[in-house]
């Protein structure tokens, strides 16, 4: 399961048509771009996933994929779970061991206690589902307008360079 979540980039037609005869030119800034932007995204991320054992913060990375007017950049995790912590979810059984460390560290119970705990957090979430925390979504709206100057100077940048 994945979320996917995109947008357009504003004048991308242009840059482009601009550079369709530097096809190798346009590789170039657009890659510059990307990386400069998922770093930036990524980063965000990072600060507003929750943190259990530092699985899954650490595991979101980026990666550029495709060439020339195919490339796309990607901001994501290959953990099963990210996306049922990204998205709400439906009521369900979760499993025991998560929630076990999740209360540990959170009440700071042991023995007996942090098994009833344990239990009553787990038919919480068979009842009631989860809140999902958005961190990707919400770092996407967040970094747009960067996202934007960023676009704008690199291209400007590479159309007073280049042409």
């Amino acid at each position: 399961m994945s979320v996917e979540i995109s947008g357009e980039l504003e004048g991308l037609d242009q840059v482009m048509r601009r550079f369709r005869k530097a096809p190798e030119v346009f590789g170039r800034y657009m890659r510059t771009f990307l990386q400069k932007a998922l770093v930036l995204i990524e980063r965000i991320v990072k600060q507003k996933t929750p943190v259990n054992l530092g699985v899954l913060r650490s595991s979101v990375g980026h990666e550029i994929r495709g060439v020339g007017a195919r490339m796309q950049g990607v901001v994501g995790s290959p953990k099963d779970y990210a996306p049922f912590v990204e998205l709400d979810t439906r009521p369900h059984w979760p499993p025991q061991r998560p929630i076990m460390y999740w209360v540990m560290r959170k009440l700071k119970l042991t023995g007996v206690a942090l098994r009833q705990a344990t239990r009553g957090v787990q038919r919480k979430i068979a009842r009631s589902g989860t809140k999902g925390k958005h961190m990707f979504e919400q770092a996407f709206e967040e970094t747009k307008g960067r996202v934007g100057e960023l676009w704008a100077s690199i291209w400007g940048e590479a159309v007073t360079k280049e042409l």
